[in-house]
């Protein structure tokens, strides 16, 4: 039997593309080894179409761009791509990792995130939250598969922390991950200063989010040698500028005995709670979106809200506990969330998306886009209701 043909059309560095790294990591290795799919990686596999493809699993939809900003004419480009991969008789995925973008916000991608939802053959989501909240939309299959565990041999305790400069015999909290908006960081300010001056702890800033402050970030960058200077004397730890990957990413987690999640607005994104879980570090995390399925998932004690009490309980209660749960939650990631747990609901998406519709995906995907036997048209067909919640045409938001 003919091996299926996947496509992955995102940037990945090949030294990730492995089991455990990271998301698209782990999907390339279930995909090559455990289902024995040939894979091609790489946004511009998208942009021309080709027969002998049988799936296509979109990420990010701005990773299609490479991360850059887009007009209208870039989601009528992806449209005239959709129904090019149709009329070869592709199937279409769509991996829901977020609400929106993290960063590129404007009318385009908002257009875009919509019309992915209702243009794909199938939308799988990495927790029930995102897959409740969803729009549905006629003909779209919805999928609930977990997000892979992550598996990182994390260096020795002490050199990581003789690396670091950081006391080995303190606590030391680890702000993880990109901080989405304002409140956020004042979440993560404020159980830093708790930590650091009721637990005596050390607290690591992951990824500086200079990103917040937009275009007027280049005013600020003169300054981060002296923000980092004052980080370290009220914190006892690093502020890391950029992405936090590679060595020093390991680094960092090797020394860190808890990572703080502070999202807020039922995240979707639920990798940093399950990075921390497989690696045995104690998570505090709010209880919003799939985190707070997860949470109730393997009994963990999360911020029903966000004030000084419930931090400094949840601090107590993490640092009394540790040893035990670290070790079974290291023991549950690989049961939920490893290879054979993921593999066979995606061979069975994929049979299933292989097995005949009513409606041909090309005449789906036509009518999605609004479009008519002569192109397309420019607007999009009135909304209609059907039963059960599903929704025939695309929605406008306001």
């Amino acid at each position: 039997m003919k091996p299926l043909v996947a496509i992955l059309p995102v940037s990945e560095a090949p030294s990730d593309l492995f089991w455990g790294k990271t998301y698209v990591g782990s999907l390339y290795a279930i995909l090559r080894e455990e289902l024995g799919v040939e894979v091609d990686v790489g946004s511009a596999h998208f942009w021309h179409p080709r027969k002998g493809v049988d799936v296509i699993l979109i990420q990010w939809p701005e990773a299609l761009f490479e991360w850059r900003e887009i007009g209208d004419e870039d989601v009528a480009r992806w449209w005239q791509a959709m129904r090019s991969w149709r009329q070869l008789g592709t199937k279409v995925v769509y991996i829901r990792h977020n609400f929106r973008p993290h960063n590129l916000v404007n009318s385009a991608y908002k257009a875009l995130y919509q019309g992915v939802i209702e243009g794909v053959d199938a939308v799988v989501h990495l927790g029930q939250y995102s897959r409740d909240e969803c729009i549905k939309y006629e003909g779209v299959e919805h999928r609930v598969i977990q997000h892979p565990k992550y598996s990182m041999q994390l260096p020795d305790h002490g050199a990581a922390c003789a690396r670091l400069g950081l006391d080995e015999d303190r606590p030391t909290m680890l702000i993880y991950g990109a901080i989405r908006h304002m409140a956020e960081l004042k979440i993560a300010l404020r159980a830093a200063k708790l930590f650091r001056a009721e637990f005596e702890g050390q607290v690591l800033f992951g990824t500086a989010p200079l990103h917040l402050l937009g275009r007027w970030s280049r005013f600020v960058r003169p300054f981060v040698p002296l923000m980092k200077r004052h980080w370290t004397r009220s914190f006892g730890a690093h502020f890391h500028e950029g992405r936090l990957n590679g060595m020093i990413e390991e680094d960092y987690l090797a020394v860190s005995q808890f990572i703080l999640v502070p999202r807020l607005d039922g995240q979707l994104n639920s990798g940093v709670l399950i990075k921390s879980l497989s690696l045995g570090i104690t998570p505090i995390a709010t209880s919003v979106g799939n985190l707070a399925g997860i949470g109730k998932e393997v009994g963990l004690p999360m911020l029903e809200d966000v004030t000084e009490e419930s931090l400094r309980y949840l601090f107590r209660h993490a640092l009394d506990q540790q040893i035990e749960l670290s070790d079974f939650w290291k023991s549950h990631s690989e049961e939920a969330w490893g290879r054979a747990a993921l593999a066979e609901p995606l061979s069975k998406l994929f049979e299933d998306l292989d097995a005949p519709t009513k409606v041909p995906t090309e005449t789906k995907v036509a009518q999605a886009a609004g479009w008519t036997d002569r192109g397309l048209t420019g607007q999009r067909r009135a909304l209609k209701h059907a039963g059960g919640g599903v929704i025939r045409r695309l929605p406008k938001r306001i």
